[in-house]
This record gives structure tokens, C-alpha cells and sequence, in this order.
């Protein structure tokens, strides 16, 4: 029988206690590690000769990488409109998407493609707008594992590419408040290129157009500007034009011809002339009611009507405005007694559709005189018929039976109508409140006339 000495006994229990709590240990880290990250060997090293590298075991996460290159045969210069990248990533990935790359660059890409899958993707850039950089990028946490893990920051190795096959194009449209119409002595344009360009100056613009504009100085810079014009010679129109070739981006493109969507004004600086004269029809003296006067303006006008317009003679008259355009009639609907009735508009009151003021009026006919409101003593109308009151009591007596029926209406002198009759007979009578003004107006198919009277 073999006697084994109790120290020693002791020293290899400890020993194999000593082991066996190491193994039991680096399997529960491996164990931890494959649940953390999915997968055996995301944790501690296993080597082929089963020796463990306990200093790699990554308690952290499994964050992993993507290089990011220029695709195979894609130029560091092209003219091609589709752009290739390539993507490389450490681990296979499963929600790449075109929302996680991010472009910039001064051409104004506009478009994402992407093709491939698990680890090795191609990416498609096309829709530049302007010649310029083509550049792409991953930030990180854009990406993700099967595990749900986050990329790091892409490695760049080259993902820049110059594009230069855009041409250089320019529109010329009317600046922000440019009216079509205008009686300024100065327009404006804004010119806009899709790129920035290097050599843009006065000479490049082309003046065109009726008005004759003499000149134009051109504000800006990059690839937005302003055109002012100047220098009308007569009222009309006046165009701007680029034309193709004359100016140059900052990538050596020459400019194609200007798209012009507004590039056209309208100069109108002459104010309209304005005639006042008595209306087609208009006797003077005038017996009947209503007085008519004509407005002629020699073009076009915008705020005329009967506020603007000053009177001569009674201040309470009625006053109507009719027509539209350049003619319009002004009509006086009432008066209390016979007086000279006369129409005046002052200068630069009137406005045509460019703002200008009207011209001092030529006045060929302004003035009426009415003479249809008769007093109780001079009623008569040629000899036509005579009226007396007394009373209460109104008398109309006519020389001669009408042949045809008469309409007499009697209006307070305020206004109101208070009796309408129609008059058949050679002597008719109608009752009225004693001690008031009234005025009588006679009508028929061929004539009517007013009758101021005093009812006693």
C-alpha cells in the first residue's frame, strides 16, 4: 500500500479546486459573451490547440466596422450621371438603407441606389444638379447587425467624386415686387444659375424692347444676381437675354441660353390727358333732369368716380358716376333751383394701371345752366299749362286738353314722393298739405319737366 503524505494530498485537492473554478469561470465569460453578442467567438479567443486567450473577452458590445470606397472603374472625374460607391462591412448587416448614408457636396446629388447584401454593398448616386462634389457618409449607429448592433464612424478610403456633366444653365425672371406694368425709371430682374460662375459682368446681358433702355449694372455673386435697367428712351417694353457661352462656371462650364420665364417689363410713364365736356343729348340751358357731362381720359384709368370730382353751384346736389375704361358719364339727378351748375377734377387725382397721375383737365363743356324749377309767380311753361294753389288746394290747368295722358308726381322738397296722378283732363285738382315746398315733374312719352312750387 502506497502512503501518501497529507500535505501533498492537500496541495492537489487545492490544485484541482484551483482549476477546475478557472475553467468554470472562462466558460461562464464565453457563455456571457456568446448571449451578449449572439454568437460564439464575438467573446473570449479559443485557439486550434484549445489554449483560451483570456485577454479577449469584449464585455462591451459588438460595434463593427464600414470602409467606404470608390466603386471598381468609377474615375475620380466623371461626366457619367450615375456615381459608384462601395460599401464593406466587418459583419453581415440587415437594415441598410438609402436614408442611411448621407450626401453632401456641391452638386447636389439627389438620388440613393443601393445593391448587394450581407457584408458588400454598391451604392448609385445620380440626380446632381450642378457640376461639383459627390461625397457620401455613414455615421455611426446608421447601421445595424443581427444582433442589433451599431456601426462605428465609416473608415473613409475615397468617397469623393467630382461630377461635370451638368450644363450651365441661367433663368431671368422679374425681381420679388417687379410689377409687369410700371412707370419706374429703373427695373430690376433676378438672374439665378445652378452653379457658381466666375466671370458674370454687365456685358453679358442683352437689352431688347420698345422703351429703348440704355443700361444696366448687374449685383451678385456665386450664382445669384441682380440686374438693374435704366435709361428708357420711350415708353414700351424692355427685355433682358443671356445668351449661350458667355459666362463660365467655376468648373470651366460655358453657360447654355437663359431660360426666361418673366424677363420682360413694361415701361409707361406718360399720365393720362383728360377732357370734360357735356354729354351726347345735353342742352344748355337745361329744363329737365338729368344733367349729363362726358370724362374722356386718353387711356385707361383706375380710381375715378364722383368722390374726386369738385362742383360749382349747389353743395347738396345728387351725383352719379357710370362707365369704366378711359369714358365715363356724370350725372346730375336733382337741383332746387335754377342755377349754373359747373364740374371740375384737379391734376393728378386720376391714375392709370402704372400709377401716373392725371394732366390738369380740358374743359370744352363743364358748365349747365338749369332753368326747369319755376315760383309761383312765373309758372308758366311756354304758355303750356299754369298752376295755381291756394288752400291746400293745387290747380293744374292746361292750355289745351292733353291728347295723351301726363304722370305728375310731387315730391317733398326733401325728397320723398307724396302723390303720382296721371293727368287726362284740361283742369285737374289734388290736395296738399297747406304752407309747403314741393316739386312737381311733369313726363310723358315725349317730354318731361320740374316745377318748384309753394302750396299757400
Amino acid at each position: 500500500m502506497i502512503h501518501i503524505p497529507k500535505i501533498y494530498f492537500k496541495l492537489s485537492l487545492s490544485f484541482i479546486f484551483l482549476l477546475a473554478g478557472i475553467l468554470l469561470n472562462q466558460e461562464f465569460s464565453i457563455a456571457q459573451n456568446e448571449r451578449f453578442h449572439g454568437g460564439r467567438g464575438d467573446g473570449a479567443d479559443v485557439s486550434s490547440t484549445g489554449i483560451i486567450n483570456f485577454n479577449s473577452v469584449d464585455y462591451e458590445g459588438n460595434v463593427f466596422t464600414v470602409h467606404i470606397d470608390k466603386a471598381i472603374g468609377q474615375e475620380d472625374t466623371t461626366e457619367n450621371s450615375v456615381i459608384n460607391f462601395k460599401l464593406t462591412f466587418s459583419e453581415t448587416v440587415i437594415d441598410l438603407k438609402p436614408e442611411s448614408i448621407v450626401l453632401s457636396g456641391d452638386a447636389q446629388a439627389q438620388n440613393i441606389t443601393i445593391t448587394g447584401g450581407g457584408t458588400d454593398f454598391n451604392i448609385a448616386v445620380s440626380g446632381m444638379l450642378s457640376n461639383g462634389h459627390v461625397i457620401i457618409d455613414i455615421p455611426a449607429g446608421k447601421v445595424h447587425n443581427s444582433v442589433g448592433s451599431p456601426n462605428l464612424p465609416a473608415v473613409i478610403v475615397d468617397n469623393e467624386v467630382m461630377f461635370l456633366g451638368a450644363d450651365l444653365t441661367v433663368e431671368i425672371s422679374r425681381a420679388l415686387g417687379q410689377e409687369y406694368l410700371t412707370n419706374n425709371d429703373t427695373v430690376r430682374f433676378d438672374i439665378n444659375f445652378n452653379e457658381d460662375v466666375i466671370d458674370f459682368n454687365n456685358s453679358d446681358i442683352e437689352l431688347s424692347g420698345t422703351a429703348l433702355a440704355q443700361n444696366v449694372s448687374v449685383e451678385g455673386d456665386t450664382n445669384r444676381y441682380t440686374a438693374k435697367v435704366s435709361g428708357f428712351q420711350n415708353d414700351g417694353s424692355v427685355s433682358i437675354n443671356i445668351p449661350a457661352g458667355v459666362v463660365s462656371s467655376i468648373y470651366g462650364k460655358s453657360n447654355q441660353t437663359s431660360v426666361n420665364t418673366e424677363n420682360t417689363v413694361i415701361i409707361d410713364r406718360t399720365r393720362p390727358d383728360v377732357e370734360i365736356k357735356l354729354a351726347e343729348g345735353q342742352s344748355n340751358p337745361a329744363y329737365t333732369f338729368p344733367i349729363k357731362f362726358k370724362v374722356v381720359f386718353s387711356e385707361d384709368v383706375v380710381d375715378f368716380s364722383d368722390e374726386i370730382l369738385m362742383y360749382g353751384g349747389s353743395q347738396n346736389i345728387k351725383v352719379t358716376v357710370s362707365g369704366n375704361g378711359s369714358v365715363y358719364i356724370v350725372a346730375i339727378d336733382s337741383l332746387t333751383s335754377n342755377e349754373t351748375i359747373n364740374i371740375y377734377l384737379s391734376e393728378n387725382v386720376v391714375h392709370d394701371y402704372a400709377g401716373n397721375g392725371n394732366t390738369e383737365p380740358l374743359y370744352t363743356g363743364n358748365s349747365v345752366t338749369f332753368k326747369g324749377v319755376t315760383g309761383i309767380n312765373n309758372l308758366n311753361f311756354n304758355d303750356f299749362v299754369k298752376i295755381y294753389s291756394t288752400e291746400g288746394k293745387l290747380t293744374i290747368v292746361f292750355k289745351e286738353a292733353p291728347t295723351y295722358k301726363i304722370l305728375m308726381e310731387v315730391y317733398r322738397i326733401t325728397g320723398q314722393k307724396v302723390q303720382l296722378k296721371y293727368l287726362r283732363d284740361k283742369i285737374s285738382t289734388i290736395s296738399l298739405t297747406p304752407m309747403q315746398t314741393y316739386i312737381l315733374r311733369f313726363s310723358a312719352k315725349n317730354f318731361y319737366f320740374y316745377k318748384k312750387i309753394f302750396v299757400q
